[in-house]
C-alpha cells in the first residue's frame, strides 16, 4: 500500500502540471480502485471519460464504464 500511495502522490503532482493528461487520470483511478478506494477512483474514471469523450473506442468506453460500475458497487 505504501508504494501505491507514493505512486498516486507523484501522479497527482504531475497531474497538477498537466491536468488534461488522460494517461495519468486513468493510472490514478486504477491505483485507487486496486487499493479499494472506490470513491476516489470513481472521480478519476469520470474525469477520464470527460477527457476522452470523443476520442475513445467503444471497447475502451465499455472498460471504463465497467470500472465505474465496480466503484459504485457496495
Amino acid at each position: 500500500a505504501g508504494r501505491a500511495d507514493a505512486a498516486i502522490s507523484v501522479w497527482e503532482k504531475s497531474l497538477e502540471l498537466s491536468p488534461q493528461d488522460d494517461f495519468l487520470v486513468l493510472r490514478i483511478g486504477l491505483a485507487h480502485l486496486d487499493m479499494g478506494n472506490k470513491s476516489q477512483a470513481l472521480g478519476y474514471f469520470e474525469k477520464y471519460l470527460a477527457l476522452k469523450e470523443h476520442s475513445m473506442s467503444a471497447e475502451e468506453r465499455r472498460q471504463i464504464e465497467d470500472y465505474i460500475r465496480k466503484c459504485k458497487q457496495e
